[in-house]
């Protein structure tokens, strides 16, 4: 019969995060689970490590790093499970999380997928995310990074995306949205993924019973890693190409200016941002085909879409402005209220 939930797991050279990942899943509650770990050719014993000590693990080994969308994809598509999670190999969850992810999604029939309530590793008392926004200036915010756990985002709520780091959805959502683009090879391609959910009609909710501590840059070494930021920036901009409707486009497109000029100096990646925008911009007819899909079939109108973009707008405002207080003790400025439209 097949299982409850498939949970995969893509590892590149992380053998000692994959051991603590491995053993946390062997200590959940819902006992019908289907672990299958795809390994991108790594090169640190990680394949022996599964085969010796996870024997009733499937390992799909891969010659070389083909990265993480086509890897999962690899992964999605050996799945048995009425379920299927996207778990990161640097995570360690808590032993009822899937029981209680199928208990949220068996409750409510109306929505597709789930994020559960990541917590930061190295201090446990933190929210590391609780899931992925995305806001009219153009950039992807993971809702309550550094925020104390106990003060926020303990009741459930609906959700714009999820985290790729820890994702859970029906079966029927990559039969209905397909898998992940493998052109990403890695990062925001769960933007993306978020974005084709949202156009096909489908709903997510936020789960805060189902507990995740995530290292993160346990594979890319952090995001100050260039690459990452140049990938990062040509992923982002090829997402907003293929999902966002043109008079919304121009609608953003101020606030996308702006910010991301902010962006660019605060974080002093100028020169990291310019060759992914290049890069972006060398693949952008690639996409052409993709965004007339996904835009004449989308159940999203241009006001639904306008309308979903300031809800986030206001939940990505409240949270950065909760932040400020916490960290000068003064709320955010008349800019940002323009920024995030909040009046």
């Amino acid at each position: 019969m097949p299982a409850t939930v498939s949970v995969v797991i893509v590892n590149w050279n992380g053998r000692e995060l994959l051991r603590a990942c491995l053993e946390s899943l062997a200590q959940q509650t819902l006992s019908d689970v289907e672990t299958i770990v795809v390994d991108n050719g790594s090169t640190d014993g990680s394949q022996a490590l599964v085969e010796t000590e996870f024997p009733g693990v499937t390992l799909r080994t891969l010659e070389r790093n083909t990265g993480f969308c086509h890897a999962s994809n690899t992964g999605i598509r050996r799945a048995q499970g009425r379920y299927i999670a996207l778990l990161n190999n640097d995570t360690v969850v808590a032993p009822n999380w899937l029981e209680t992810l199928v208990a949220a999604l068996e409750e409510r029939p109306a929505y597709s997928f789930a994020s559960s309530c990541m917590l930061r590793m190295d201090d446990p008392a933190r929210i590391d995310r609780v899931a992925d926004s995305f806001c009219s200036c153009g950039f992807m915010f993971g809702l309550g990074s550094s925020e104390r756990a106990t003060d926020v985002y303990r009741e459930p709520f609906e959700i714009f995306g999820v985290c790729g780091g820890a994702a859970f959805f029906r079966r029927e959502v990559f039969d209905a949205v397909g898998l992940l683009d493998e052109r990403y090879f890695a990062y925001l391609e769960d933007l993306d993924l978020n974005w084709r959910m949202a156009h096909a009609g489908l709903k997510g909710i936020y789960v805060p019973g189902a507990v995740v501590h995530h290292v993160g840059g346990g594979t890319s070494a952090g995001q100050k890693n260039p690459w990452v930021l140049r990938r990062t920036v040509r992923n982002l901009w090829l997402t907003m190409s293929k999902n966002v409707p043109f008079w919304v486009g121009w609608w953003m497109a101020p606030r996308i200016v702006l910010y991301h000029l902010y962006w660019m100096l605060k974080f002093r990646c100028v020169w990291s941002y310019i060759v992914g925008w290049c890069t972006y911009v060398a693949q952008e007819p690639r996409v052409y085909g993709d965004r007339m899909r996904i835009l004449r079939s989308s159940r999203l109108s241009r006001q639904q879409t306008r309308e979903l973009l300031t809800r986030e707008d206001q939940r990505v405002f409240a949270y950065l402005n909760r932040c400020a207080i916490t960290a000068r003790g003064k709320p955010l400025g008349r800019f940002w209220r323009w920024m995030f439209r909040a009046g």
